[in-house]
């Protein structure tokens, strides 16, 4: 698999979004992350249970008609098996989950305030591991 140059895509999505600051490129990373707003773990993890998703494959999800942008990896796992995979990144990244989880909490006191790009600063190691190991933009920030 090629090496992911997460600091060239965003120089190219800032270029493309004439924006002098990368954090919204990581749109919605946020609702991926362990978030002690829901009991579930995150919000994409609360949708997800709601629909009765959890243990489906996202391929089996997802509107064959739609235009999927997920990477095979995303479309050949779980919501749970994805979900595992940002814990193993967490772990991995060496990040501190309570600040993390710290972090969440002020973001939700703040929406999208600037506690957002204080997160987006703290979890980007994160969002790098996981492109690395085979999830595209998409699955992560769309």
């Amino acid at each position: 698999m090629p090496r992911i140059n997460v600091e060239r895509e965003i120089g190219e999505w800032k270029k493309r979004n004439k924006e002098d600051d990368w954090h919204g490129f990581l749109n919605n990373f946020w609702c991926n992350l362990p978030d002690p707003a829901y009991s579930e773990g995150c919000r994409y993890a609360m949708l997800v249970q709601e629909l009765g998703w959890m243990d489906k494959l996202n391929k089996d999800v997802i509107d064959p008609k739609s235009d999927s942008h997920q990477s095979q990896l995303y479309l050949n796992r779980t919501p749970r098996q994805f979900f595992q995979d940002v814990e193993l990144a967490i772990q991995e990244s060496g990040i501190s989950k309570s600040e993390l989880e710290r972090l969440q909490r002020l973001n939700h006191e703040d929406f999208m305030g600037r506690h957002i790009y204080k997160l987006y600063d703290l979890v980007l190691p994160i969002y790098k591991i996981l492109r690395e190991k085979g999830y595209n933009h998409h699955d992560l920030a769309g």
